[in-house]
């Protein structure tokens, strides 16, 4: 009973796989083009293999259908089918294929460039290794794709669908793909470098890795998707969102971040020189050992984010706010700290010993370890005015009096004290 059975699945898959020839045939005589006699001679020859063969499993000669002859008779053979798609690269034939194929077809390794797939059903289909350079898939739905090493370069895919879709190690270069739908696709490794990107979701997407310098993507969704790596030097992100995303150990050195929302994000490690973060959300952010020299945080909320060992060299906090966020250990040379909200802020007096910084405010008094901070502040703000001020002050602040021995040791003083000679 059960070889019975297996006999008639063999047949089944044989009369379909003659069914499919028999309709690529029709599809391809039907042009009547004396070009493509090549790949009508390749399917006339594999319909008389299958033939022969389905004779045979009928016969009892033989009982199986070997891996070799399943890969070439299938309906996706990755050899005749493929030869197909190469030869015609319309939209209108690609889709006349599709309606004789359907989804989850074999394309590995094609050569589509230049071709026009805009506004086609390639689910699930296998495009790794192929070349779609220059090609339309706008509109495209991409779900579950597996375009691994694929060459997309120069490539418009506004608004397609790409839910889910293997892109790891493929050259996006330059491509549009504003608008997009990236949703938990997976990009590791690939190449965006000056793609236009705007407005795109990448929600819980994986970016490790991926080159995105110089590319553009305001407004962008990058909501929990994983960047950890990435190369996003020169990049346009104003607007972006991303709200607990993974950036550690990424590369922004110049990019513009202007009223990203980066809230519970983790930047752990990363580049931020010189970036742009006006207006930003980093509020809970994770900005443990990051590299924020020069950057401009005017106005940006810090509120509750740990930024121990992290580099604020010539960095702007003009009017930004650092309530209840972690300071220690931190470089503040040149920092600009005027007007900023240090509520339960927590810094080390040390770091603040031989550094030059400017701060005009009112409620520095309210960090958290403010009665040792207040005598250093006190101290740096006469470097601007008159350093031989020194005495008076030692011999008149009521901050100095109030604080000469309670907080600090004696010697950690006469080390403040030198500090200004």
């Amino acid at each position: 009973m059960e070889n019975k059975e297996k006999n008639n699945n063999n047949i089944k898959f044989l009369e379909n796989a003659i069914e499919n020839v028999n309709n690529y045939l029709i599809f391809l005589e039907d042009k009547k083009d004396e070009n493509i006699k090549e790949p009508i001679n390749y399917l006339h020859e594999i319909k008389s293999q299958i033939n022969t063969k389905l004779e045979k499993i009928i016969s009892g000669e033989e009982k199986e259908i070997n891996k070799e002859e399943k890969i070439l008779f299938r309906p996706n053979n990755p050899d005749g089918f493929k030869y197909i798609i190469e030869e015609f690269k319309i939209n209108k034939q690609f889709d006349k294929i599709l309606e004789i194929h359907g989804k989850n077809f074999y394309l590995r390794d094609a050569n589509l460039q230049g071709t026009d797939l805009k506004n086609i059903n390639l689910s699930s289909a296998n495009l790794s290794d192929a070349n779609l350079k220059d090609s339309n898939l706008s509109g495209t739905y991409l779900k579950e794709v597996n375009l691994s090493n694929a060459n997309l370069e120069g490539s418009i895919l506004y608004n397609t669908n790409f839910i889910k879709a293997n892109l790891n190690d493929a050259t996006l270069k330059r491509v549009n793909l504003t608008f997009a739908n990236l949703k938990k696709a997976s990009l590791s490794n690939a190449n965006l470098e000056e793609s236009n990107l705007e407005g795109t979701n990448f929600k819980k997407a994986n970016l490790s890795d991926a080159n995105l310098e110089n590319a553009s993507l305001s407004d962008a969704n990058f909501k929990k998707s994983n960047l950890e790596n990435a190369n996003l030097k020169k990049a346009n992100l104003s607007n972006a969102n991303f709200k607990k995303s993974n950036l550690s150990n990424a590369n922004l050195e110049g990019a513009d971040l202007n009223n990203v929302n980066l809230k519970e994000s983790n930047l752990n490690n990363a580049n931020l020189e010189g970036v742009n973060l006006s207006n930003a959300n980093l509020k809970e952010a994770n900005l443990k050992n990051t590299n924020l020299k020069k950057a401009n945080l005017n106005k940006a909320n810090l509120k509750d984010a740990i930024l121990n060992n992290t580099n604020l060299e010539g960095t702007n906090l003009n009017d930004a706010n650092l309530e209840c966020a972690n300071l220690s250990n931190i470089n503040l040379e040149g920092t600009n700290l005027n007007d900023t909200n240090l509520k339960n802020t927590l810094f080390e007096y040390k770091d603040f010993i031989n550094k030059k910084f400017y701060l005009k405010n009112k409620d520095f008094l309210l960090t958290k370890n403010w009665e040792s901070i207040r005598l250093i502040i006190s101290i740096s703000e006469l470097e601007e005015s008159n350093q031989e001020q020194w005495k008076d002050f030692e011999e008149n602040s009521k901050y100095y009096n109030s604080f000469k021995y309670r907080h600090l040791l004696q010697e950690e003083i006469n080390e403040i004290k030198n500090s200004f000679k």
